[in-house]
């Protein structure tokens, strides 16, 4: 076998799992789910999701951030954070997602965004998707999440890299009414 023909079969063997892959996720997840970026900011009202009857909805508590003048100018280098840290991003989360209705799945989104020099999210994607309607679900939870302490580098607020949030979904429990 010459040198050509086994270097042409080792490339097929090396695409053959991605496009695999591919075809899965297009098969079982529709080709929507594969590279779904959202675009435009909508604020449509959707009554395609259910909430737990017994768990009435509660604002979430999240702490202010300071205006951009007021961040400390002998930081150099910062990532972005939420106010409150992880804990307060995850009791906004939870408290501001809603489970779409006529599912049964749980798990997480993972959602990638940007944030812009005032600390608001931009250039939202979906890197690990439940399907549609959880991806839309948790694009809109980031959507209209408050402002973060925006990223510094060399004294400078700038966008920050990518970052990721987990968007977790639990069917509600439903009890037996009598």
């Amino acid at each position: 076998m010459s040198a050509k023909t086994r270097i042409t079969i080792a490339v097929l063997l090396l695409f053959i799992p991605v496009v695999l892959g591919i075809v899965h996720r297009i098969y079982y997840h529709g080709k929507d789910s594969f590279v779904f970026t959202w675009k435009h900011k909508t604020k449509k009202q959707n009554n395609n999701y259910i909430e737990d009857p017994e768990t009435p909805r509660k604002e979430t508590p999240v702490q202010e951030v300071e205006p951009i003048q007021n961040i400390q100018k002998d930081v150099k280098n910062a990532p972005p954070h939420f106010p409150g840290g992880y804990e307060a991003l995850m009791r906004y989360i939870k408290g501001e997602v809603l489970y779409p209705e006529n599912q049964t799945i749980q798990g997480k989104v993972i959602v990638k965004m940007r944030l812009d020099e005032k600390g608001y999210p931009f250039d939202i994607s979906v890197t690990k998707s439940l399907g549609q309607d959880f991806d839309k679900e948790a694009v809109r939870v980031v959507e209209n999440m408050p402002a973060w302490e925006p990223q510094i580098k060399n004294y400078q607020i700038v966008q920050s890299d990518f970052v990721f949030v987990e968007v977790p979904f639990q069917k509600p429990v439903k009890t037996k009414t009598r």
